[in-house]
């Protein structure tokens, strides 16, 4: 087997004069720029974000187009794909979703709009670092790829930094479901599960749907947004063994200060002087500690927007305790695919851990530990 820097160096050549996708960037450059409407599919988060982006490009978004009824979303006209197609039947429609982007094609070919009119993929990558400028994340790198004895991990590894200097997307190297990985995911018969970022309760309750007792299980959802945190309370409406939480997680009982960031991982959980709103968070070491040992949790998922490292140390004396079958994001910083796994075994260093790569162009990279 090749060493880590006969890899890396194999990657920097392969990367030798290869442009990243700036296709934001070069949407002005574009024929029909300027001649026909330019439309962004969605609006929400990615909506939002890929709106700010373009304004910070300074590239004129004419219209966004969703079916939600607004008549505005970040000042511009909102428009519904039929009222697109009747009224705006030239315009160019940008898809930043990479969830929903089959869905909001096969919406707008239906509906008459030519697939050159359409752009699919319309993000970017937001991971994109130079030789120079990833200098500081290789011993890191080469740590993780030294530790992580399987192939899959290593793999894993090596796609991430190729991701990073040659925009190549990421290749899924499991067949399960995210956060159920087999070889380090099974269930207890009284299984207390941590869904750390709820976002909108959907693996909350996949997890009652995929456990064999879920009559016999507790779960805690925390999602510190408003808006997501009423999705979450809607979605698991009649499982009376959910806690909603409408806290964050962190490594202490606090309030933390944000703004918004265009970076589509990290969303708005960005700590800064400079900031809009404030977050309620916690620790899971802080929530549990009145608990007896048999309720506390057995199996902890963490996607909590780049905040997965302070969340791991609140839950540090949860961990030495219970040794809690673990799955962590590891996509939101470029650093998360060492230093989680460093944080984990700084706690406890007889945890078998895996890096395994879910179906996704840039993210859905799982740190799995038992």
């Amino acid at each position: 087997m090749k060493t880590f820097i006969e890899e890396f160096e194999a990657i920097k050549a392969e990367a030798q004069g290869c442009k990243p996708n700036n296709l934001i960037k070069s949407i002005k450059k574009q024929k029909w720029y300027g001649q026909a409407p330019f439309v962004i599919y969605g609006a929400g988060l990615m909506g939002k974000i890929t709106f700010n982006y373009c304004k910070k490009q300074d590239i004129k978004v004419d219209y966004f187009c969703d079916q939600s009824g607004i008549d505005k979303f970040c000042g511009i006209p909102v428009l519904t794909p039929e009222n697109l197609c009747k009224t705006q039947p030239n315009a160019v429609v940008a898809i930043p979703s990479w969830i929903h982007q089959e869905a909001m094609i096969d919406k707008l070919t239906n509906l008459g709009f030519a697939s050159e009119q359409i752009i699919p993929s319309f993000f970017w990558n937001h991971t994109n670092k130079s030789f120079e400028e990833f200098e500081k994340y290789v011993c890191g790198y080469k740590w993780a790829f030294n530790y992580f004895e399987d192939e899959r991990s290593k793999q894993t590894i090596l796609n991430k930094i190729r991701l990073i200097f040659t925009d190549k997307a990421l290749s899924a190297n499991t067949d399960c479901d995210m956060y159920y990985v087999r070889e380090f995911v099974s269930f207890k018969d009284e299984d207390v599960f941590v869904d750390g970022g709820s976002f909108d309760g959907r693996d909350a309750v996949e997890f009652l749907q995929k456990h064999p007792n879920p009559q016999n299980c507790k779960v805690y959802s925390f999602e510190p947004n408003k808006a997501s945190f009423e999705s979450v309370v809607k979605a698991i409406k009649g499982f009376d063994n959910v806690v909603p939480v409408q806290k964050g997680l962190w490594s202490t009982e606090t309030v933390l200060t944000f703004k918004e960031s265009i970076d589509p991982l990290l969303s708005s959980f960005v700590a800064d002087n400079d900031a809009s709103y404030s977050v309620p968070v916690t620790s899971l070491d802080v929530y549990f500690k009145d608990k007896d040992i048999k309720d506390l949790p057995t199996f902890i998922k963490l996607d909590v927007e780049g905040a997965e490292r302070e969340a791991l140390l609140g839950a540090s004396e949860i961990i030495k305790k219970c040794k809690p079958k673990l799955a962590i994001c590891a996509y939101h910083k470029i650093e998360d695919i060492y230093e989680l796994a460093q944080t984990i075994l700084s706690i406890r260093d007889d945890y078998k851990l895996g890096l395994v790569q879910h179906p996704s162009w840039h993210s859905e990279t799982v740190l799995y530990g038992v």
